[in-house]
């Protein structure tokens, strides 16, 4: 029995000190819509963002509390591209791949519409320096997408070059509800910035002379009047 338990115990130390260290592995986090966002530890690293519908500015990813697109809406990404480390890095082919419900409208380089993948290169980056890019897509008609509230979907770009890859990803939502209509956007402007308003056409004719009550409430007055003067005389 003591031999047996020896045994278990020394199987069990081997697995454990024979293990591969996972130690250097990027972390990585899951992402709306599929795929996940890794940590880059090379010195060629790259980041994929997305234009904010509301705010116009460019962000990491927007879940479905944030800001939605629409059917039909045109949707901004920006890529930047970076050498963080201290030597030039040369020959970088970029791709970016874009999500379902999402066609490729503008970008640097050549788009593969089998694959629905943007490729283009970068002949050098030097040390401590960026490559931005901004791509234009654009998502689908209402009627393609799945019949609820909204669709998160994912898009991930990857730059590589040697035995060096990085990847960024970036996420978003999109509603099947048409856009609301901005009731503001016809309003003109005084000089001050102060909105004009179209006048306001009323329903009924406002009274323009004393109720009818009003005038009955005369008709003693005026004959008190009229006996006062007879006196008078």
């Amino acid at each position: 029995m003591k031999k047996i338990l020896i045994s278990i115990v020394s199987i069990l130390l081997f697995f454990f000190f024979t293990q591969p260290v996972f130690a250097d592995d990027p972390l990585c986090l899951p992402l709306f819509g599929g795929g996940q966002t890794c940590q880059q530890t090379n010195q060629l690293t790259i980041s994929k963002e997305v234009r904010n519908p509301q705010t116009g500015s460019y962000v990491a990813s927007l879940g479905p509390n944030d800001p939605l697109y629409h059917p039909g809406d045109s949707v901004t990404f920006r890529l930047t591209v970076s050498n963080t480390g201290k030597q030039q890095l040369s020959h970088i082919t970029v791709t970016d791949t874009f999500p379902q419900f999402v066609s490729f409208v503008s970008g640097s380089g050549s788009f593969d519409t089998k694959t629905s993948t943007l490729t283009f290169s970068i002949d050098s980056l030097a040390p401590g320096t960026d490559d931005v890019f901004y791509i234009e897509g654009k998502t689908a008609d209402a009627n393609v997408f799945p019949s609820q509230p909204f669709t998160c979907v994912a898009n991930q770009a990857t730059a590589s070059t040697g035995n060096t890859t990085a990847k960024g990803n970036t996420s978003f939502c999109i509603t099947p509800a048409p856009s609301a209509t901005n009731q503001f956007a016809n309003i003109s402007t005084t000089k001050g910035g102060f909105p004009v308003y179209s006048p306001t056409q009323t329903r009924r004719t406002p009274s323009t002379g004393p109720e009818l009550w009003e005038v009955f409430g005369l008709l003693p007055t005026g004959a008190l009047g009229y006996w006062l003067r007879k006196r008078t005389k």
